[in-house]
């Protein structure tokens, strides 16, 4: 089960803490930086994140850049990391371009916050390789629907 930090701001440690038994855990998302509109994630390839022939899965790229854009867009929406659903920032469009792929090493996913609205964020993620070539280029949008009380009210 997922577990939710204390809040006072998006640290490396409140995201660590928010991937037991989510999917995050299961891809191996790692934090490397947080901070104003912008995360930096990795994973390592290995069996959980490849297809059939050996490499990466479109949909582990789009996973990593996804939950790297979900992090950037909430030190906007959430700043204060509260977990107040109100607050989310819910990806509602994802459109990813697979320019190259890999069967080895670390990808990183490097997201950056480049339209911060009241109700939507945009975020455009370079996902790469250890070399640092480009692998894909991922942009989401993202909505917060304001709802009363905080989260689980």
């Amino acid at each position: 089960m997922t577990t939710r930090p204390e809040p006072g701001g998006w640290t490396l440690e409140a995201i660590r803490a928010s991937r037991p038994g989510s999917m995050l855990e299961a891809i191996g998302f790692e934090p490397l930086e947080v901070g104003d509109g912008r995360c930096l994630a990795a994973m390592e390839v290995g069996p959980s994140v490849i297809q059939p022939r050996g490499l990466v899965h479109t949909g582990a790229f789009v996973t990593l850049a996804d939950a790297a854009a979900t992090y950037a867009a909430l030190t906007v929406t959430d700043p204060e990391a509260t977990w107040d659903l109100g607050r989310f920032p819910y990806a509602v469009q994802v459109s990813a371009n697979v320019v190259r792929n890999t069967d080895r090493g670390r990808v990183t996913a490097d997201a950056r916050v480049v339209h911060r609205g009241r109700t939507m964020q945009v975020v455009e993620t370079e996902v790469r390789d250890g070399q640092g070539r480009l692998l894909a280029r991922v942009t989401t949008t993202h909505v917060v629907v304001p709802r009363n009380g905080p989260a689980g009210e």
